[in-house]
């Protein structure tokens, strides 16, 4: 009776497992297919954004005498997704001047960052993001141009489904004239448009 029972309940398992393990299949294959999908950006839906944002620069550079080390800056921007959390920016930043003990240093580059997001209701999100800056940095008449590592974090707040109030906070690394570097800070806010 014992093994008439065992046998019956290992049949029955087998059986179970046999109807179960297609259809668990067939539900991964489809959600695997729909979810590997990755778009590049030279294909037609990668990009995704633009947006133009300004306000305040901060240089963090030491001085001991007169400084003015803040300044109004702006970028231009446009950005696309690799994935629903992952995509890449492309942004122009002119970051303004600041003046150290009587010589004006200026800022300016070209950004490419990727984008960590996490999407929220109503077209809202949040992200970090980490890349390079190829700048051009003028300090006393001298230029000097070279790449350097940035970050930043933002929020993106949703007006309706194609605009949203962006908020950002960059830090960004400059070469400077003389072997020094610089970083600056840029906090800015300005509008995003998605299409």
């Amino acid at each position: 009776m014992r093994q008439t029972t065992l046998l019956a309940g290992i049949s029955l398992l087998s059986l179970a497992a046999g109807v179960a393990l297609p259809v668990s299949a067939q539900t991964t294959r489809e959600t695997t297919t729909t979810t590997e999908r990755y778009y590049m950006p030279y294909e037609k839906n990668f990009w995704t954004n633009f947006g133009v944002n300004a306000g305040g620069a901060k240089y963090d550079r030491d001085c001991s005498g007169s400084c003015d080390d803040k300044d109004t800056g702006f970028k231009v921007y446009a950005g696309g997704k690799f994935r629903d959390w992952l995509g890449m920016e492309v942004s122009y930043l002119d970051l303004g001047s600041a003046r150290f003990n009587g010589t004006d240093e200026h800022a300016r580059g070209l950004n490419v960052s990727a984008v960590l997001g996490i999407p929220l209701a109503g077209s809202s999100s949040i992200f970090a993001k980490g890349g390079a800056t190829y700048g051009r940095t003028t300090f006393g008449g001298v230029r000097e141009t070279g790449w350097e590592p940035s970050i930043g974090v933002g929020a993106a707040i949703g007006i309706n489904r194609n605009m949203q109030v962006r908020v950002d906070w960059d830090r960004l690394r400059f070469e400077v004239p003389g072997s020094t570097k610089d970083n600056v800070n840029f906090v800015s806010a300005g509008l995003q448009f998605r299409y």
